[in-house]
C-alpha cells in the first residue's frame, strides 16, 4: 500500500510512503482533529488489481488496514465514538469512497481518483488559477491605498491572475490579526464603504476579489463572542481568550455564522473565500461531550463536523460560483468531504516566511518534494515562496499559484500525474515529475545546486505509443524535436541542462 504524511508543517510534507500490508493492523489518524501526520488516502495495490481508498471526516478520522487470507480488511470511522442517542438525534459516518483499477500498476489507480476528483468531487467552479497577493495579515494601508495599487499592476499581471488575495487583518484591530477574529465587518476606518469599491477596482483589471475569514475561532471581545455567550452551548471556551470556539454543532449557532459570513461575501463581492483554522479542536470536543451531551464520546465532533459541511454548502448556495479556500493552518483539513466544497490554495506553512524575513534553505527543494507528494492524491493545491529569482518561482509552479506566471504550463497540473525522478530534497539530485494527458503536457526537471552533470536522461509517460509528439524547451519554443511516443517511453530523451541551479520546463504535444 501507499500512504502519505499530512501537513506537520516540515519538509518532507505529503512524502509518499511504501509498505506491504501487515498481518497486524495498521492504524492511521487525525492528530487534535486535523490531518497534520496522515493524509486520510490509501492505494492499496496487488498484482491483478487495486483500489484507492479515500476517507472524508473533516475531524479525528482513523483508517485501519490489515491483510487477511481473503485480501486486504479495511476500516473507517470517526475515531472516538460511544454512547446513546436521544429522540430525533441523528449522527453520520464519514464518507468513503473506493476506486477500483485493474493490473498492478500503481500508478494507474492515483490517476484513476484523480480524474475521478476533478470530474464528480469537486465543485464545477473550481480550477487551476492564479492569484496575485495584494496584502498579508500585517498590511494597514486603506482603500485608497490599495485601489491606487490595483490601477497601477501592469496589463501583464492582471491578465493573468484570476484572483486578487487580501489575507487576514483587514476587520477592526484590537492588538494584532491573532488577537481580534471574530469581527467578520471591514475596519470602517480604513474601509469605510467596505471592500465592495476595492473588488469593483479588481473586476475593473479583469480579477475577482479573494478575503481572508477564520469563522470558527472568536476572541474575547468580539462581536462573534459577544453574540455566542448569549445563547447557551453556542461557544466552548478554551482558558484562552484568542482561541474560543463558535460550537457548529448546535445548529442555532451554525445557522447565525453562516448567515453573517455568506452576508459578509456577497456584501464585499467576494469571488474566493478562504476560510483557515488556526486551532486543534478535538480537546475542545471532548470537553463539550461532558458539559452538553452528558460524557457521551463523540457526538459533539460528529454534530460539529456535519454542520460544518452545512455550514460551507450554505456559502455555496447563497453566493453561486463561489470558490472556497481550504487553509486550516496550511495543508491540515485535507479529506474528501472537504474535497467537495474547497481547494487548498496554501497546502503547507513550511513555505511562510519567518518573522526576519526570511526563507527556509531547503524552501525550494521542499516545495518541489511536496508538489510531487500531493499530486498523487490531489489535483489542485497552491502554495508559493517569498522571493524572487526564476527557479524559486519555478519551483512553487503549482495548479493554483500565488503569483502570475507559467499559466501554459500549469494548465496541464490537473490532468494525469507522473513522478519521472524522486529526488526528494537532495539538492545533489535531479528531481523530475511530468503532468498532461496523451494529447500534451508538461515535464518540470529541476537541477538543483550540487548536481555535478548536465545531463539528464527523461522517459516519459501516459502517452499513446501510436502517435507523433512534438518536444521542445519551455524557453526556446521554436525549437522543436519530433518523435513517437513509443520513443519517448521507451528509450526516453536526453535533456542537456548547462545552467545551475535550473528549472527546466520540457514541453509536449501530438502532432
Amino acid at each position: 500500500m501507499y500512504f502519505s504524511k499530512g501537513s506537520d508543517p516540515a519538509a518532507d510534507d505529503f512524502e509518499l510512503m511504501k509498505s506491504a500490508v501487515s498481518l497486524t493492523p495498521m492504524n492511521f489518524n487525525a492528530n487534535g482533529g486535523r490531518s497534520s501526520s496522515w493524509l486520510p488516502y490509501f492505494n492499496i495495490s496487488g498484482p491483478e488489481a487495486g483500489v484507492v481508498a479515500a476517507a472524508g471526516w473533516t475531524g479525528q478520522w482513523f483508517v485501519s488496514l490489515r491483510q487477511t487470507a481473503k485480501g486486504v480488511k479495511l476500516r473507517a470511522k470517526q475515531e472516538f465514538f460511544s454512547g446513546y442517542l436521544t429522540p430525533g438525534e441523528t449522527v453520520r459516518s464519514p464518507l468513503v469512497s473506493l476506486t477500483f483499477y485493474d493490473g498492478g500498476n500503481a500508478l494507474k489507480g492515483f490517476n484513476a481518483f484523480r480524474a475521478w476528483e476533478r470530474a464528480c468531487v469537486y465543485t464545477e467552479s473550481a480550477f487551476p488559477l492564479t492569484c496575485t497577493v495584494l496584502a498579508g495579515e500585517f498590511d494597514r494601508r486603506n482603500a485608497e491605498e490599495y485601489i491606487a495599487e490595483i490601477n497601477a499592476y501592469p496589463d501583464e499581471v492582471c491578465e493573468n491572475s484570476d484572483f486578487l488575495w487580501r489575507d487576514a487583518g483587514w476587520y477592526e484591530i484590537l492588538g494584532d490579526w491573532y488577537d481580534s477574529v471574530g469581527n467578520w465587518h471591514p475596519d470602517p476606518v480604513r474601509f469605510p464603504d467596505g471592500f465592495a469599491p476595492v473588488a469593483e477596482a479588481a473586476e475593473a483589471r479583469g480579477m475577482k476579489f479573494l478575503l481572508w475569514f477564520e469563522p470558527e475561532r472568536c476572541c474575547k471581545g468580539t462581536e462573534v463572542y459577544n453574540e455566542c455567550i448569549r445563547h447557551e452551548g453556542w461557544l466552548i471556551e478554551s482558558g484562552d481568550e484568542n482561541r474560543n470556539m463558535v460550537n457548529l454543532a448546535v445548529d442555532g449557532a451554525c445557522d447565525y455564522l453562516s448567515g453573517l459570513i455568506a452576508n459578509a461575501i456577497r456584501d464585499n463581492k467576494v469571488g474566493l473565500y478562504r476560510q483557515d483554522f488556526n486551532f486543534s479542536a478535538l480537546e475542545l470536543w471532548r470537553s463539550a461531550d461532558k458539559s452538553l451531551y452528558g460524557g457521551r464520546t463523540g457526538i459533539e465532533e460528529n454534530h460539529y463536523v456535519t454542520n460544518l459541511y452545512r455550514y460551507l454548502d450554505t456559502l455555496l448556495a447563497v453566493n453561486p460560483g463561489l470558490i472556497i479556500d481550504n487553509c486550516a493552518s496550511g495543508g491540515k483539513r485535507l479529506d474528501l468531504e472537504m474535497s467537495r466544497r474547497s481547494i487548498p490554495l496554501w497546502r503547507s506553512d513550511y513555505n511562510c516566511i519567518s518573522s526576519d524575513g526570511s526563507l527556509k534553505d531547503d524552501i525550494c527543494e521542499a516545495t518541489q518534494s511536496m508538489s510531487c507528494g500531493i499530486s498523487f492524491w490531489l489535483p489542485l493545491t497552491g502554495t508559493g515562496i517569498g522571493g524572487e529569482g526564476e527557479y524559486l518561482c519555478r519551483s512553487a509552479a503549482v495548479p493554483c499559484a500565488q503569483r502570475a506566471g507559467y499559466g501554459d504550463v500549469r494548465q496541464y497540473m490537473d490532468k494525469n500525474f507522473y513522478p519521472l525522478i524522486n529526488g526528494a530534497r537532495d539538492r545533489a539530485r535531479w528531481h523530475a515529475m511530468q503532468f498532461g494527458d496523451e494529447t500534451a503536457g508538461a515535464a518540470l526537471i529541476y537541477k538543483r545546486e550540487q548536481v555535478k552533470s548536465d545531463r539528464c536522461h527523461i522517459v516519459l509517460q501516459g502517452l499513446d505509443p501510436e502517435k507523433t509528439y512534438e518536444i521542445f524547451d519551455y524557453d526556446a519554443p521554436a525549437r522543436t524535436e519530433t518523435k513517437t511516443g513509443a520513443q519517448l517511453m521507451g528509450e526516453g530523451i536526453d535533456v542537456i541542462v548547462t545552467e545551475t541551479p535550473k528549472a527546466y520546463f520540457l514541453m509536449y504535444r501530438s502532432v
